[in-house]
């Protein structure tokens, strides 16, 4: 049991160091979304700037933009940041299928000691019927 109790701690380790490593893609994830945010609305303001400056549809020059990819990573960084939260999401996976068949291991082996500690009361209460039915015919 002590070596059952060993191997949960440290599992419940690794689980708190991965959801740590959870908490910093989320908010990496956060910062990337907030600075796509300011882009877009700048973007948007100096559209609406440009349009509202008198200069008439067919005299703006129109700007080369890269093809928009509404989940793409429009930065390097972004996509570091994607690669790195996707990472993460895959290992949180595979450490939640090890964490499930270690409580499931647990609960076997669990059960396993509670009827062997069953079994051992069950003999000891027959041998001490035993002893006494025993005692009380020869006395």
């Amino acid at each position: 049991m002590l070596k059952l109790k060993r191997i949960l701690e440290a599992q419940l380790r690794s689980v708190q160091k991965q959801l740590q490593v959870l908490d910093g893609a989320r908010k990496r994830l956060t910062g990337c979304l907030q600075e796509r945010s300011r882009v877009l609305d700048l973007i948007c303001h100096a559209v609406s700037s440009v349009r509202g400056a008198g200069i008439k549809e067919g005299q703006a020059e129109k700007p080369v933009t890269p093809p928009v990819e509404p989940l793409g990573p429009y930065t390097p960084e972004c996509a570091r940041v994607i690669s790195t939260a996707e990472e993460a999401r895959q290992r949180s996976t595979n450490l939640r299928k090890e964490v499930a068949e270690a409580i499931e291991q647990t609960v076997k082996l669990q059960k396993a000691a509670h009827q062997s500690v069953n079994d051992g009361l069950t003999q000891k209460v027959a041998e001490t019927v035993t002893m006494k039915v025993s005692s009380v015919g020869s006395g």
